[in-house]
């Protein structure tokens, strides 16, 4: 009885609901949107007309206009250009994750064998790690 309950209140749990309030939300300016991306067209066009990688300080360097218009105080570009190899929730694969849950250490050979890059296989060890985690929880409840 006890596990039925359980299953049930995690079956419960995991249910979501989605709706939308007012259309409003999806209304898009396209007007407003070109003129935001239109400084970052040129600097993009800039950057791919030159050889090489370029820095912040080149660019500058060579046209000063393309950068003004750029917001490039902000705080999230800055947290994000200091920002670690690996991010657990934007650098994740979750088809790698899913063969390290679903099929444990066989799941991670088969994505070490695939070597498409330390992204898989990073994922594939947590998916692994996450079924561990959530292996020896359900083995704790039903105890």
């Amino acid at each position: 009885m006890k596990k039925l309950f359980l299953a049930i209140a995690v079956l419960f749990s995991l249910q979501m609901t989605a709706f939308a309030g007012s259309a409003d939300l999806f209304d898009l300016d396209e007007a407003a949107l070109n003129e935001e991306f239109s400084s970052l067209t040129q600097l993009e066009e800039f950057v791919l007309g030159q050889p090489g990688q370029l820095s912040l300080a080149e660019i500058s360097q060579y046209d000063d206009q393309l950068l003004e218009r750029l917001d490039l105080n902000s705080a999230e570009l800055q947290a994000n250009m200091f920002r670690p190899n690996f991010d657990l929730f934007t650098d994740i694969e979750w088809a790698a994750f899913a063969w390290g849950f679903c099929c444990g250490p066989i799941g991670v050979l088969i994505v070490l064998i695939g070597n498409k890059g330390n992204e898989y296989i990073i994922s594939s060890l947590i998916g692994w790690g996450v079924s561990i985690l959530m292996s020896s929880a359900w083995w704790v409840l039903s105890i």
